[in-house]
């Protein structure tokens, strides 16, 4: 959908006419069909050969204007704060550059009705919608770092001596020391985004995709010969590892505990 509709008109110069017939048309018909970036290209090589060119300045920003309105979606980074982030501050970077290429063609021709108009629309309407949402990024940013600081408290199952013990996690993967047995344990807490190779006796890979509390994903692996784990998208787990012999963990977990369903699984 365009960003805003708005009657264009300039005057020509007999060099910027040449220029016109020669870019301009093109890059009619390309916006014409919704083909922005092209259009958008075609006005640049016209301000490189002529910077004060009023029809180039105004159809910029007008067919960058609406590239914006066209592309702004947040489909893919929904949830991802810093993508949302950078994809909005590109776009306030853009509708700045529109109302810079707007003033400069008003200056040229101060009876440009249409370049008046869709400035005024970009700075009350698009730009101020775009700062009101970097505000409230700003404000999630920073709720997310308070609850972040805070930590999550969990009840994690020690997989040397199984005691029970509540733990403040903070990062996803950490290593933790029992209370009670004193020995050290590494776990890995995240949220379930995907899972495969549950079933069966045979020996099979399990894969599980998890979300990390700092942000993020991961993927642990391992082989089983079990089945009967339940993990569904959205589960909150932990997957807790015994050091080995040699002091190091392997990839096989001691533990899973689901704690969306409150039921923890040794049989891995």
């Amino acid at each position: 959908m365009k960003d805003f509709e708005v009657q264009i008109a300039f005057g020509l110069s007999d060099r910027d006419k040449g220029l016109y017939d020669k870019y301009g048309v093109p890059a009619v018909e390309f916006a014409n069909d919704g083909e922005y970036l092209p259009a958008i290209k075609l006005m640049d090589k016209v301000l490189s050969q002529s910077p004060n060119a009023e029809f180039a300045l105004v159809l910029k920003a007008n067919y960058l204007s609406n590239h914006i309105g066209d592309t702004l979606s947040f489909g893919e980074s929904r949830g991802d704060v810093e993508a949302t982030e950078e994809k909005t501050r590109k776009a306030k970077d853009n509708y700045t550059e529109c109302i810079v290429l707007l003033t400069k063609a008003i200056k040229i021709n101060p009876k440009n009705k249409g370049a008046k108009d869709l400035k005024k629309h970009i700075q009350s309407t698009s730009l101020k919608a775009i700062e009101d949402l970097l505000k409230t990024i700003s404000k999630t940013k920073k709720d997310v770092a308070k609850r972040g600081n805070k930590g999550l408290e969990v009840n994690l199952i020690c997989p040397y001596c199984e005691a029970q013990n509540i733990h403040e996690i903070k990062k996803s993967l950490e290593e933790y020391e029992c209370p009670k047995c004193h020995k050290v344990f590494r776990s890995f807490v995240g949220e379930v985004r995907g899972v495969r190779g549950l079933g069966g006796y045979v020996a099979h890979e399990v894969v599980i995709r998890l979300k990390k509390i700092e942000g993020g994903e991961d993927i642990i692996s391992y082989f089983s010969s079990y089945q009967g784990i339940e993990l569904r998208s959205g589960d909150m787990i932990a997957i807790e590892y015994k050091k080995g012999l040699f002091g190091g963990y392997g990839n096989k977990p001691h533990l899973i505990t689901n704690f969306s369903i409150g039921r923890s699984f040794s049989k891995i």
